[in-house]
């Protein structure tokens, strides 16, 4: 029963971890598209202002894991078994990132804007009129380059 729990936990942390790199891939790939032009931003433009707070919490939570999952593997069934679920962990995870949406695809823009659509109204919530002002003026610019790469405007 141990073995089974081990490599639900394992195939557990592969979909979090693909779907959590291909978001990373996709807010990165908007966030330096957004940000070419402005010498001033590093090399990830505005990848921090377009991230989803809740990308946050899947990074900590899937590099946590990566620690924790095959620990409890070795201590609960020894070194092997903790080992090769770890290195089927990784090979899963690529394997199912290949199958899920690129970063540029439809998919993670509409994410994308849904978070920063959620965070506007955050903002308005708080009567914040600059962090209104902001995500407003991002908003406009990332629909405007979505509609460059998709050739239609995303919603």
């Amino acid at each position: 029963m141990r073995m089974v729990i081990f490599a639900a936990a394992c195939l557990a942390w592969a979909l979090l971890w693909a779907y959590t790199r291909g978001m990373q891939e996709a807010t990165l790939f908007w966030g330096s598209r957004l940000g070419e032009d402005n010498p001033l931003l590093p090399r990830t433009g505005m990848q921090d202002a377009i991230t989803p707070p809740v990308q946050n919490v899947r990074n900590i939570v899937a590099l946590s894991s990566l620690l924790a999952i095959p620990a409890v593997g070795v201590w609960q069934l020894g070194w092997v078994a903790g080992l090769v679920g770890t290195i089927a962990m990784l090979a899963a995870s690529a394997v199912i990132r290949s199958f899920l949406p690129k970063p540029q695809s439809l998919y993670f823009s509409q994410v994308i804007i849904r978070g920063l659509s959620r965070r506007r109204d955050l903002f308005a919530g708080a009567s914040d009129e600059h962090g209104v002002q902001a995500a407003d003026a991002v908003l406009t610019r990332l629909k405007t380059e979505f509609e460059t790469v998709h050739g239609h405007p995303v919603a």
